[in-house]
């Protein structure tokens, strides 16, 4: 995977430009979204432990 270091990026744009999957949008602008869901699933790919072992 490729990694853009910003404290040498000059934001010229070459980057999105040549990117293949145009994946790269320098002036991208993060957003808050609210949801209203039923459930959380979290997968942090962690083994089941049985605590009543301790």
């Amino acid at each position: 995977a490729y990694a853009i270091d910003f404290n040498a990026c000059t934001k010229c744009g070459k980057c999105e430009q040549y990117c293949p999957a145009k994946a790269i949008n320098l002036n991208d602008a993060g957003k808050i979204v609210d949801l209203n869901v039923g459930a959380i699933i979290l997968a942090t790919g962690y083994k089941l432990y049985d605590p009543r072992k301790l």
